[in-house]
């Protein structure tokens, strides 16, 4: 990684983020659950494990594509609003809170460029936007069912420069 430049990992249970130049930390609270958010490709499809309650709210605009607004409701978590195109079904937006010192934050995911991955729409771009910042994931290839080693997932031990300052 490099100055400025984030890595989150998350393995189905548990994580851990960086942000260069801070070293890395587990995963706790809103960041775990965010992160169990974020990391489920097939998320819409999944929809009725992930919330207890679905509630249909008025049509909204996302963009400009009509939409679908569903509310899913998590126990004891805060509630996410989902917006669906109207056309095509596909999840255009996730909306979140994630809790923090400073109260509820929301966080903003826009989903783009699906294309068709073994007769499954899947989201290629996907667009994050946090109170701190927005970035952009560009997926140039998507494979399924393919076996990772578990120490991808394993937290990176920092070494140390000369002059303290740690490195990854």
């Amino acid at each position: 990684l490099q100055r400025g430049q984030s890595m989150t990992v998350y393995n189905g249970h548990e994580g851990w983020a960086s942000m260069m130049p801070r070293p890395p930390h587990p995963l706790e609270g809103s960041e775990l659950d965010q992160a169990q958010l974020e990391a489920d490709f097939y998320f819409p499809l999944n929809i009725k494990q992930e919330f207890t309650t679905l509630r249909e709210r008025p049509p909204q605009k996302v963009s400009d594509q009509e939409a679908y607004l569903v509310l899913g409701i998590r126990p004891g978590k805060p509630p996410v609003q989902l917006y669906f195109d109207k056309q095509s079904g596909l999840l255009l937006r996730m909306v979140y809170f994630t809790q923090t010192a400073l109260g509820r934050l929301p966080q903003q995911t826009d989903y783009s460029d699906y294309r068709e991955l073994d007769g499954v729409k899947v989201p290629y771009q996907w667009t994050i936007a946090r109170p701190e910042g927005q970035s952009t994931v560009e997926a140039s290839e998507i494979k399924q069912n393919v076996s990772i080693s578990a120490s991808k997932f394993s937290i990176p031990a920092m070494p140390h420069r000369p002059g303290g300052r740690p490195r990854m």
